[in-house]
Order: structure tokens, then sequence, then C-alpha cells
């Protein structure tokens, strides 16, 4: 189970400056929770996706990976492509990032990488089950 805080200061004071990739997925859940959505995250076999965000008709499963440079068959996009093939008619997935902007199709879904900075301007555009 992860666990978020309200202020990263406080993380970074008990664990230090580095993990940008974790301030990254914890920006992401303060931006949501302002939004205030519907948010859950999916959990199987070691394997994960770090929020799913709508109900069980509508939903978008978010990830965050903190990156530069993007290649769909690392071994980091198990847990998507694991939620992918669990979840088969997902139309659309979420992948924020450090500065990728970039889409894919992988089946039927869309696979939209946005960076942070792009994302936290304007996150409902990019979540219509906000709306």
């Amino acid at each position: 189970m992860k666990k978020y805080l309200w202020d990263t200061g406080i993380k970074t004071i008990l664990t230090g400056p580095a993990d940008l990739g974790a301030r990254a997925e914890n920006a992401v859940l303060m931006e949501l929770s302002r939004n205030k959505p519907a948010v859950g995250y999916f959990a199987e076999r070691e394997r994960e996706v770090d929020f799913i965000v709508g109900g069980a008709d509508k939903f978008i499963p978010v990830e965050v990976k903190f990156i530069s440079s993007f290649d769909w068959s690392e071994k980091k996009f198990s847990g998507i492509k694991l939620f992918l093939r669990r979840f088969p008619r997902t139309r659309e997935l979420l992948l924020i990032t450090r500065s990728v902007d970039t889409e894919l199709k992988e089946g039927q879904t869309i696979v939209r990488a946005i960076p942070l900075w792009r994302f936290l301007l304007s996150s409902t555009s990019y979540l219509p089950a906000l709306q």
C-alpha cells in the first residue's frame, strides 16, 4: 500500500529530495483530489496502475512515470499492460511523464503520454470522467 502526503515538504525532510517520481505521483493525486473524482487503483501480482479515475462504467487509468523517453516495450509498463488485458474495453489511458508528449494505440486503447506540467495546468481536459 502506498502512502501519500498532502505536504510533500514533509516527505522531503524525512527521505531527501531524490525521489522525483514519487513527488510527481503525489502531485497528480493532489490534482485529482482537488477535482473530486472517484479515484482508486489497480494492483495484481505485484503490478499496479497508480490511479483509476471515474466509476465502473466510465473510467480512465492514470499512470505516473517520471520519464524523459518512452519505449512501450519496457518492463516498467507491465502493470498498465496487465490492466489492459483485464479490462480490454478500456478506450483511453493517461500516462503522466516528465517530458514525453506522444500518443499511441494499443489494441483499442489510446495511450496518451503528457508531461506533468501540462496535466497540472488542465487536468479536466485530459480526464473526461471528471466532467
